[in-house]
């Protein structure tokens, strides 16, 4: 069975009738009025279930709360301990299928742990094995990236061979691109799947002679891999091109996802500031103080074709293209699950999670504090 090919135009066929409404209909948190409750750290993630309740994790508590449809509290989920149910840093939080929530630990090698619908613990799920045969030496150890939504677990190792090198001259710059080793494992800790070797990051990297250098992402103008996962696919994409490419239940490429896409041009002025800014940021007496006698770095000619992806509940790859210093905000593509393009959303917020008629995001007030919003999708 061969790799299907799924092309697609540049507009959606339905690009105007999709809304998203500025003004939140619910917004939880920034009200001090209410108790501890109702006022979050770091939300580190937050997901709607199927009867409207909302689920929040807050890495800086750290600890998970579920809200009723109307934002009431309802209950603590887990606490903070080292036993079953408990967790001492919280890395997001994922709703499975029946509605059942898993909480990632912030650290890798820990374990995730499993609640039901209700919010009572059901079990944990261990951390991957070292799995030597598997990792050859080349990567580190695996580490939980994200869930399926049977349950099994997306596992990661990073290669240990870092791009990083230490040149002979003060200033040398290079573009350096992580990889890591993926793989679908089940609730004993067995393989069910190796989806292979993928790169996980791309970075600026300036050498300093025999010295460590600096390095940084460059978010924006430097293509950053992505990856989604659904039922028990696989989707990922370089960031580069407008393509996806989808892996099956035996990790087998089963189908790529092509949109046309104009090359949006990078300003050299909007990235001469993003450079400023970086250098304002380091004081003087850093040990990479000497960057802020450099020029920015050269940077690609065009954008990345795209930032984001991640799914609806109802089945649906959302898929954002964000050009730097685009005048207008980015532009959601949405495709059904055939991989057909049919929707389109500009919007400037920036979804946690997409339910079926709405959207969950953090807003920040003036001095960075986090709270829970929810937008209504409307869908004439």
């Amino acid at each position: 069975m061969g790799v299907e090919i799924v092309l697609n135009p540049e507009r959606a066929p339905d690009s105007t009738s999709w809304s998203i409404d500025t003004v939140p209909s619910l917004v939880i948190g920034h009200n001090e009025s209410k108790g501890e409750r109702y006022l979050f750290g770091f939300i580190a993630g937050a997901a709607s279930l199927s009867d409207g309740r909302i689920v929040v994790a807050d890495r800086q508590l750290p600890g998970v709360r579920m809200y009723d449809p109307a934002g009431a509290f309802v209950r603590q989920i887990g606490r903070v301990g080292e036993g079953p149910g408990e967790y001492t840093g919280v890395g997001g939080v994922f709703v499975l299928a029946g509605d059942t929530i898993a909480v990632p630990h912030l650290s890798t090698g820990r374990a995730i742990q499993v609640f039901g619908p209700g919010g009572d613990f059901v079990r944990a799920l261990s951390p991957p094995p070292q799995w030597p045969e598997l990792w050859e030496g080349r990567y580190g150890r695996p580490s939980i990236v994200s869930l399926f939504t049977d349950g099994t677990v997306l596992a990661s190792g990073s290669s240990r061979d870092t791009p990083f090198g230490r040149g002979s001259g003060q200033g040398t710059a290079m573009v350096s691109e992580f990889s890591h080793r993926l793989v679908r494992i089940g609730p004993g800790g067995e393989v069910l799947a190796d989806f292979g070797e993928h790169p996980s990051s791309r970075w600026i990297h300036y050498n300093n002679g025999p010295q460590p250098g600096f390095s940084y992402q460059a978010e924006g103008y430097l293509p950053q891999p992505l990856m989604a996962t659904h039922e028990t696919h696989l989707f990922l994409s370089d960031g580069d091109r407008f393509e996806v490419s989808v892996y099956d239940t035996e990790a087998r490429l089963s189908r790529i996802i092509r949109k046309a896409h104009t090359p949006a041009v990078i300003p050299r002025t909007w990235t001469d500031t993003r450079w400023s800014e970086l250098m304002e940021g380091i004081e003087p007496s850093s040990s990479v103080a000497w960057l802020r006698r450099l020029s920015p770095p050269d940077i690609p000619e065009h954008a990345p074709a795209i930032d984001r992806m991640l799914f609806d509940v109802l089945g649906n790859l959302w898929v954002r293209s964000n050009p730097p210093a685009q005048v207008l905000p980015p532009i959601w593509f949405v495709f059904d699950s055939a991989g057909v393009l049919q929707h389109s959303l500009r919007t400037d917020i920036d979804p946690l999670h997409i339910g079926a008629d709405h959207f969950v995001s953090v807003l920040q007030n003036q001095y960075g504090v986090h709270a829970v919003a929810v937008h209504s999708l409307s869908k004439p």
